[in-house]
């Protein structure tokens, strides 16, 4: 073999090292590990078809809400959909969209009055310390630069901001 730099001496011992198993072994070791994967998967699903099977226990005692949280959607086994012609598809939970209007109006009913002066005061002082920040680093030429980059900032933006973080 060639003389390799001696950065690349330990990876030629481990090839010298795999030029000395033979094919057998390489073989009988690859069945063994598919044994392994089938067994830990059989178990897997006896252990899931368990937990499903005491789930419908505890369910049989549980009240629904009056509205449904879920849609159910029957599918296959293999999880494909429903099949008309096999009997038996499995009805899986499934969430419903959300309705972007409503958790808006959530969202703003759990805020109000959270955003008071002072608040507006503390990100005020906050993004002056960022944009300093940011100035004395290079990231910006000037302090006004970020707001003209508003709403389309870097994409480096969210590493800016956690080396500021880090250097608090």
């Amino acid at each position: 073999m060639s003389s390799l730099p001696d950065k690349y001496i330990g990876a030629r011992q481990c090839f010298e090292n795999a030029l000395g198993i033979s094919r057998d072994a390489i073989e009988d070791d690859q069945e063994e590990e598919v044994e392994s994967y089938d067994s830990a998967v059989e178990i897997d699903e006896q252990l899931a078809h368990e937990d499903l099977d005491s789930l419908e226990t505890d369910m049989e005692h549980f009240d629904p809400p009056i509205t449904p949280r879920f849609q159910k959607l029957s599918v296959d086994a293999e999880g494909l959909g429903d099949d008309p012609s096999e009997g038996g598809a499995l009805t899986i939970p499934m969430k419903r969209k959300s309705d972007h209007e409503t958790m808006f109006s959530a969202l703003k009913a759990a805020s109000k009055n959270v955003v008071g002066n002072s608040t507006l005061q503390l990100y005020i002082r906050l993004w002056i310390l960022f944009t300093t920040f940011c100035l004395a680093q290079g990231f910006i030429q000037n302090e006004h630069e970020l707001e003209k980059m508003q709403p389309n900032f870097p994409s480096e933006l969210p590493t800016w901001i956690a080396l500021w973080i880090m250097n608090k």
